[in-house]
């Protein structure tokens, strides 16, 4: 049995030489603050001037990951970008094969082919996965700081920052620092929605009265699949957002539920006409709703794909629904007031 587990040395690379790396730009004048990483971090991307994650931002670079400090402006917001050593989860068994195809020509001067089949060689493989996240914050004028990464597992994992020495005091407020980061005209939205805490409730719900034939509602599992792309895609344009399985789990916050009020289609194909699904999306506070929208997507299916005749009629509510999660985040963007966003985050 052969197993690999690749390491990316070029992190433990970055790290050596008296804390002097390349591609992280530090600043030399003006005010500033240190800031080192503790913990068993594996590798730490520095974003400056940022609070969300675009690696190619100019300075933007790798930084030091076992305790030198780096410099950061004061007064902007600087992203970490950060991961954690790899953790075997299981092993798949992969075979090479030597297999190969040969062509000649015949008597009659006739071109053929022919396979030619001889094995090849089975083992298992590690499969290894990696946890990774991003926080933001502002770092004051000649403070240090430690930022400390912590995981329970390679799902779950954290980065805590807080004042050391002579400015030691209480964990500094960060905030998960989105995956993309919005367009200008977008930025004051944003900052208002990471400034309240939103609820997600998962799964979606399906309308019991809803037009949902039995088929769609036993295989689909569009419930699922909704909640699942909604919450990805609120996190890949807003702000990391946890998911509760009622509105009472999250007390006197706002959950933003998803309700799926028809879907439509017969079958994936092309061929069959279209295929559809509305949601009514609302947000409420304490049992109370305070915004509401309805959203519809379809798809007329695709002509090639793993049905016979072309996709199958779950792969292509599959792909609406994923289409609707990011609908969702986009209409959060566009639509919260500030007079909706009025709770500090906890």
């Amino acid at each position: 049995m052969k197993k690999f587990l690749w390491i990316p040395v070029i992190f433990l690379l970055c790290s050596c030489g008296g804390g002097k790396i390349r591609g992280f730009v530090e600043p030399t004048d003006g005010d500033r603050a240190r800031i080192r990483m503790v913990g068993n971090a594996f590798s730490v991307y520095a974003i400056p001037g940022r609070s969300c994650i675009n690696r190619r931002t100019p300075g933007a670079g790798p930084v030091p990951v076992f305790g030198f400090y780096f410099y950061a402006k004061a007064g902007e917001p600087i992203t970490l970008v950060v991961g954690g050593p790899g953790h075997i989860t299981g092993t798949k068994n992969v075979c090479s094969s030597n297999d190969r195809r040969e062509c000649d020509f015949d008597a009659n001067g006739v071109h053929y082919c022919y396979d030619v089949f001889e094995g090849g060689e089975c083992y298992d493989v590690d499969i290894i996965q990696y946890c990774s996240t991003g926080v933001t914050f502002i770092p004051e004028k000649d403070v240090d700081y430690e930022a400390a990464y912590s995981e329970k597992s390679w799902e779950n994992c954290d980065v805590d920052v807080y004042p050391i020495g002579a400015h030691q005091g209480e964990l500094v407020n960060v905030r998960t620092a989105p995956q993309r980061c919005p367009r200008a005209s977008a930025i004051p939205a944003l900052e208002a929605f990471a400034n309240e805490r939103y609820f997600l409730q998962t799964p979606a719900m399906l309308d019991p009265s809803a037009p949902i034939s039995d088929e769609i509602r036993n295989s689909c599992s569009l419930g699922k699949r909704l909640g699942n792309y909604t919450q990805s895609a609120i996190r890949r344009y807003l702000h990391s957002i946890q998911s509760v399985s009622s509105p009472e789990e999250a007390g006197t916050d706002k959950v933003i539920q998803l309700t799926i009020i028809s879907a439509h289609g017969t079958a994936g194909s092309i061929l069959s006409g279209a295929k559809s699904i509305s949601i009514r999306v609302d947000i409420l506070k304490e049992g109370v709703t305070v915004s509401s929208t309805i959203l519809n997507r379809s798809t007329q299916g695709r002509l090639f794909g793993r049905g016979m005749f072309g996709e199958t009629l779950c792969t292509a509510l599959d792909r609406v629904t994923a289409s609707l999660g990011r609908d969702v985040a986009g209409w959060l963007l566009r639509n919260q007031q500030p007079n909706l966003l009025n709770q500090p985050q906890k």
